[in-house]
């Protein structure tokens, strides 16, 4: 991961909230791909379900320069070892699905892709960064 956030096809954004880390992403970018891997997308235990897992993704999908979509994945929910992590899995699939993310299907977990320019949610990602900004004294900085 060193070597490719070196030379740039890895880039590692943090979101902070009131000085301390809430969520981080790692994207993957392919020399000559238009779109974007979501490589890991983690927000710390205690920011979850305040809302800024979605603000920060609505405010990355807003700020990749030059791509025309981002992909996701998650494990199949029916696949988990337990019933701890098919709901764990159930709610990520929920996550993505209500930010506008759509199943690729015929793997052993769901591959998601949302266009970044959704005409859904036209407005939806300026928002969300302001408002995550404005109501939570969050930022969002690249590492």
């Amino acid at each position: 991961m060193r070597a490719q956030l070196a030379q740039g096809a890895v880039e590692g954004v943090l979101c902070e909230r009131q000085g301390r880390p809430a969520a981080y992403a790692f994207l993957l970018r392919a020399p000559e791909a238009k779109s974007l891997l979501l490589l890991l997308y983690a927000v710390e235990p205690e920011m979850r379900g305040s809302g800024v897992g979605s603000a920060f993704l609505r405010a990355l999908l807003e700020r990749i320069p030059g791509a025309v979509g981002l992909y996701a994945e998650v494990e199949k929910e029916e696949l988990a070892p337990g019933a701890t992590e098919r709901r764990t899995r159930a709610r990520r699939i929920a996550f993505y699905e209500r930010l506008g993310f759509s199943r690729g299907e015929g793997l052993y977990y769901y591959l998601f892709y949302r266009p970044l320019a959704d005409p859904r949610h036209p407005d939806a990602a300026p928002a969300a960064g302001a408002a995550l900004s404005r109501l939570t004294g969050s930022k969002i900085s690249s590492f």
